[in-house]
């Protein structure tokens, strides 16, 4: 099975150290070169913005549960395969899941993940970010652990009526967890993250249990109740609905933040832009951080049926992975697109996925991002980069693992 491949085109390695810190050079001459690109052991890596827009829609492909995928079906040992990845016992995470379960697992957790409920958090978000700031005071400092990481950890644990004394096992369980979701796997990573899965289950499992007795005004609470109104929510739907709530609300938006700011201190221009144009012009900065280096690299699907892609015919259960941020830089869809331009225009970018499995909790990590950044200014208005940064080691979701600021 080949895509458009020819001996010219480079491999796409996203294990490369190099990809992991740069991607960006790579996907330009994917999307230039080979759009359907054919990668051992198999998988099609679709760059191309109008390509990927199209098929986070098309109906044609399914969530990729990773069965029959060769040589990524990894285990941790006991038999447990990509398929099981994200679920919370026999349950697959809602990620890994295709209509109808997916619509009906997504319309319940639309039931309290509502507009309302998060704009209710705006002054509590406030108040977490004030008090980083506080504790960051001044000097140097490493801003993914004293600021990114935090602000959403406590916000969704918040959300979710983690206990505050659970929080750092919770945040250590979720890192692992976070490898699950990567696109293209090896089975220490898989290991790393089915253990980090197992813990941060249990511990929802005896949370769930608690809440069951005394329920409160947290989302967990919210989900038992939907489970027991009309449609059933079932344990294992549950728990790895709020596993997955941790994953998603956690690491994204602490990579989002983190990478945002490094764009912001790589372009002094739009730093300053930023800071003198206040407030009003947050919103579109944000956007534009997650359109330049946003934090979901790329999500896994699986075609359905057989399907014909740049003149190659791609089979039934046959994986592609689309490019997310390959296409958050096509030049055409986006004007010079490796600028980053806070006032950038029509910046309709798929850092957020598309679809049916468009970010459901999008509009809380743009709060968030929009809050810390205003307030940052406020208190920091010249930040500094004081050393390189260092980034993880994943192939999905893109984050620092350091970035050292001096205010």
């Amino acid at each position: 099975m080949t895509g458009t491949q020819s001996p010219t085109v480079p491999h796409y390695d996203p294990t490369d150290p190099a990809v992991q810190a740069d991607p960006y050079p790579l996907y330009r001459t994917l999307r230039e070169t080979d759009p359907l690109h054919w990668n051992p052991p198999g998988f099609f890596l679709l760059t191309r913005y109008a390509d990927v827009h199209a098929l986070l829609r098309d109906p044609r492909l399914g969530a990729d549960n990773g069965a029959d995928n060769g040589g990524d079906t990894a285990s941790d040992g006991d038999g447990e395969t990509h398929t099981e990845r994200m679920a919370g016992g026999d349950t697959p995470s809602m990620i890994l899941m295709d209509p109808p379960g997916h619509t009906r697992l997504r319309a319940l957790v639309n039931k309290v993940f509502t507009p309302r409920s998060i704009a209710y958090l705006h002054e509590r978000i406030e108040r977490i970010v004030d008090r980083l700031l506080d504790n960051w005071g001044t000097g140097e400092g490493d801003f993914v652990e004293d600021f990114a990481y935090p602000l959403p950890l406590e916000v969704i644990c918040e959300m979710l009526g983690v206990p505050e004394a659970d929080r750092a096992d919770v945040r250590d369980w979720s890192e692992d967890m976070a490898h699950l979701v990567d696109p293209v796997v090896t089975p220490e990573t898989v290991a790393r993250g089915l253990r980090g899965r197992r813990r941060i289950v249990a511990y929802f499992r005896d949370l769930v249990a608690e809440r069951r007795r005394l329920p409160g005004e947290d989302i967990l609470s919210g989900l038992i109740r939907a489970g027991t109104e009309g449609d059933r929510l079932t344990s294992d739907e549950l728990l790895s609905t709020a596993a997955l709530l941790v994953v998603a609300g956690h690491e994204t938006t602490a990579n989002m933040i983190a990478n945002g700011m490094l764009a912001l201190l790589r372009h002094p221009d739009q730093l300053a832009l930023l800071r003198s144009s206040g407030p009003s012009l947050v919103p579109s900065a944000v956007e534009e951080m997650l359109r330049y280096d946003g934090p979901a690299q790329a999500v896994g699907r699986r075609a359905l049926t057989g399907l014909d892609l740049h003149g190659v015919r791609v089979p039934r259960g046959a994986r592609l992975v689309l490019s997310l941020g390959a296409a958050n830089r096509d030049p055409e869809r986006f004007p010079d697109p490796d600028r980053f331009d806070i006032a950038r225009r029509d910046n309709r970018h798929l850092a957020l996925s598309g679809g049916a499995h468009f970010c459901v909790g999008a509009p809380l990590a743009r709060m968030e991002a929009a809050v810390a950044f205003t307030a940052l200014l406020r208190r920091h208005p010249h930040p500094e980069l004081a050393a390189e940064p260092r980034w993880r080691e994943r192939t999905g979701l893109r984050g620092l693992r350091e970035l050292r600021v001096r205010v």
